[in-house]
């Protein structure tokens, strides 16, 4: 297994234990600083100093920024903000990056940001949800969403997940759980994809032998803890394979 990529993830194991989870999976090196959950202090918009307005851009301009430089390849990012938001900071964002070349204008860049929210039409949002999940054709870059954004709703390559300001409601707590599902299922696809190069080095308790259209089919579908759907949808793979591809997906599945 030294050559697997792992995603070992604790809150609670001491030092002895951490020791020992890191000698199990044979981790030398486990700390990724790649995935972390971190907490940014907002500029206070009260006592004279800023604005509402001033203090939300400050938050959010640094995105902005990055995505500018980056545009097509920014990693995809998932803004949640309150609703009488969403609409300006679309806007900002949209004139800021209008105004990277002279020749261009906002609706040429339209198709990498846009915002999600219940009061729009739902061939808007059908439009939204569609293009964020396609991993081939998606253009969205970025996304400001309230918790309308979230419900039965899966993004297996979002990047980042920024909530201003703190959950206020149970719905958006839950919204903040299914973009850490999210991540978790990326990871597993690159997992998947992986074994390729790694064949000889991975476990037989471990090892899946999906190819690398298999993999991106099965690590998106989490009807596929279950053994038993894998065999009917893939009567190709090994029993097996079938058996290992649902125990990681199953523990995925519990995050």
């Amino acid at each position: 297994m030294k050559d697997s990529n792992i995603l070992a993830l604790t809150a609670t194991a001491n030092g002895m234990s951490q020791k020992n989870i890191c000698s199990s999976l044979r981790m030398k090196e486990p700390d990724r600083p790649n995935v972390y959950l971190s907490v940014e202090k907002r500029p206070p918009f009260t006592g004279g100093e800023n604005t509402a307005e001033e203090s939300m851009f400050k938050t959010v301009d640094p995105i902005i920024q990055e995505l500018k430089t980056e545009m097509e390849k920014y990693r995809k990012t998932i803004v949640y903000v309150p609703l009488k938001w969403c609409g300006v900071l679309h806007q900002r964002i949209v004139i800021s990056i209008a105004n990277v070349t002279s020749d261009t204008d906002a609706e040429s860049f339209s198709p990498i940001v846009s915002q999600y929210h219940s009061p729009q039409s739902q061939q808007l949002k059908a439009w939204i949800t569609q293009d964020m999940k396609d991993l081939e054709k998606g253009s969205l870059r970025l996304l400001y969403a309230t918790e309308a954004y979230g419900m039965g709703i899966d993004v297996p390559d979002v990047r980042h997940v920024v909530h201003i300001g703190p959950p206020s409601t149970m719905e958006k707590s839950l919204v903040f759980n299914k973009n850490q599902k999210a991540v978790a299922l990326n990871m597993l696809k690159t997992y998947f994809k992986s074994e390729n190069g790694i064949q000889n080095s991975v476990l037989p308790q471990i090892h899946t032998g999906l190819s690398e259209n298999l993999a991106l089919k099965i690590s998106c579908n989490m009807r596929y803890a279950d053994p038993e759907v894998i065999s009917e949808d893939f009567p190709d793979l090994k029993p097996s394979y079938d058996l290992n591809i649902s125990k990681i997906i199953s523990r995925v599945k519990s995050i």
